[in-house]
């Protein structure tokens, strides 16, 4: 799963345990590794390194805890591989070497965290991470109903942070970030070289204080200023079509424990008001626990049809079929999925299900391409592992991982749902030309100003921020002060609101589907 600014994407933590399969000898625990300047060359010293280190190693690499996260689960425990001696040595000669002979003091949590964090860095999996007690906290507080941040799931894809999808009603949705926007700053601090867990670890922060975020969006980049503030979770929104009463919109916007029980009630809900149609919105839907994915995908596909395979290192593969433990609702209503390039993890296992095993026509944008399972593993003083353990194929076989799921009906956004917000600047000044002014121009020929795509401020461009001042009753300057820009952004919002060729392609894509009992 991807890690995220709201803790590997608000999931929550279920846990299974499972015995160690070597137990800790106490008796080494007395040996002092601050107190050897030098390996000794005897065999019984040999030995009692050895013997520490193996315990060392193990004790923080086996742990007794597996954790579910997103649609993460354990299927089998490996047989402990055991550190040869001479690794040992190695690792102990490094440490010794360090702690008594670095030029600035080491402590051996340092040391420690370092060498953990080099062995999970040495897999190339940016989903692979050691996770120190801060990480640990902020992700556990990430799993809660709701957790205080910006509210942006965050991957680290080719080395660069990038969100996958902002949640319905957080900062940063307001703020106008969207899907694969690239963080490249925290405050003023480039993030390049940092671990994905530093980046978010920065990006969240209590209820009421601001981060600044340097957002680049294809070619063009962009300050933020966001306030974060309380996240609560709210998984299902369900609506009727105002077109269309026969058509029921529900929108998923992420997979907690009871999003499943919240989706069979909408359902339910919206067939006893009429509803005979359904378009499901999974856009910008970053994922969440496994189970939740599975019960859901059950809903529209017949008994005995796959929903999803796993296969592990051995190759070898488990596959998951629909069934009435999953759950006894079916849905027989002609159906449509929605899914963008935010939609990830747990959503795609949803959208290829329907696509593969139910014939359900996927609606919208490429998704994001997230094919692999992590686990958390609790290790000593309230630290974690997480790492991949399966990759997940489609009922079909088919890995997506960085390819992503293809709609069957692919349809583009709104344009101007790719623009950035407006921010007043000393970049934003008539006479000017840069890519800034040129997005200006752009976001008021959205509002309906009749002016050129051009990056420059000129005549036509004041002209069209006092009519837009006016309108808006704010003081006219033909200048982007800070209420301006606030009012532009805010118009852009709106206006889109009522602008999707996407939903109204999909609508229009329901209502021509026949009813196809499971």
């Amino acid at each position: 799963m991807n890690h995220s600014e709201n803790g590997e994407t608000n999931e929550r933590k279920e846990s299974t345990s499972i015995e160690p399969s070597i137990q800790e000898d106490k008796s080494s625990d007395t040996l002092d590794l601050q107190g050897k300047a030098k390996l000794s060359s005897s065999d019984e010293k040999k030995d009692k390194l050895k013997h520490f280190f193996f315990n060392f190693w193990t004790g923080l690499l086996s742990g007794v805890m597996i954790v579910l996260v997103c649609f993460i689960f354990y299927k089998t425990v490996r047989p402990t591989s055991q550190l040869k001696a001479k690794d040992i040595e190695k690792l102990d000669q490094v440490y010794s070497s360090l702690s008594n002979g670095y030029v600035k003091k080491l402590s051996s949590k340092q040391l420690v965290d370092g060498a953990i964090k080099g062995m999970a860095e040495a897999t190339e999996d940016p989903f692979t991470q050691y996770l120190n007690e801060k990480d640990t906290a902020s992700f556990s507080e990430s799993m809660d109903a709701q957790f205080e941040g910006i509210g942006a799931s965050l991957s680290l894809v080719s080395k660069r942070i990038i969100i996958i999808a902002p949640i319905k009603g957080s900062p940063a949705e307001k703020a106008g970030l969207e899907a694969n926007d690239e963080i490249i700053k925290v405050n003023g601090r480039s993030v390049e070289g940092k671990s994905l867990a530093k980046v978010v670890a920065s990006v969240r922060g209590k209820k009421g204080t601001e981060v600044r975020l340097t957002i680049k969006r294809g070619n063009k980049e962009q300050e933020y200023k966001l306030k974060r503030d309380t996240i609560p979770i709210e998984t299902v929104n369900a609506s009727i079509d105002e077109k269309h009463p026969e058509v029921g919109i529900i929108e998923v916007t992420n997979f907690a424990k009871p999003t499943s029980q919240e989706l069979q009630a909408a359902i339910q809900s919206l067939r006893s008001k009429g509803v005979k149609r359904f378009v499901l919105d999974f856009r910008s839907n970053p994922g969440g626990l496994l189970d939740q994915a599975l019960a859901i995908a059950n809903m529209f596909v017949k008994n005995g049809q796959n929903l999803m395979q796993t296969e592990d290192r051995d190759h070898k593969r488990v596959i998951y079929k629909a069934s009435d433990q999953l759950g006894s609702l079916k849905v027989t209503e002609p159906t449509v999925m929605l899914i963008n390039g935010g939609s990830a993890s747990a959503s795609e296992i949803v959208a290829g299900a329907l696509k593969e095993s139910a014939g359900i026509p996927l609606v919208g944008e490429k998704s994001f391409g997230k094919g692999t399972v992590q686990t958390v593993q609790e290790l000593a003083n309230k630290t974690e592992l997480k790492f991949t353990v399966n990759k997940w194929l489609t009922p079909k076989g088919n890995w997506i991982h960085r390819l992503g799921i293809q709609p069957t009906d692919p349809i583009e956004p709104a344009k101007a749902s790719k623009l950035l917000m407006v921010i007043s600047s000393d970049k934003l000044v008539k006479g000017k030309e840069n890519e800034e002014i040129l997005n200006l121009n752009l976001v008021l020929r959205e509002l309906g100003y009749q002016l050129p795509a051009a990056i420059t401020y000129d005549d036509s461009t004041e002209s069209a921020i006092k009519s837009f001042q006016q309108a808006h009753h704010l003081k006219v300057t033909g200048q982007v002060d800070d209420d301006t820009a606030a009012s532009l952004t805010q118009s852009l919002r709106d206006q889109l609101k009522t602008q999707d060729p996407q939903k109204d392609a999909a609508i229009k894509k329901v209502l021509e589907l026949n009813y196809n009992a499971h």
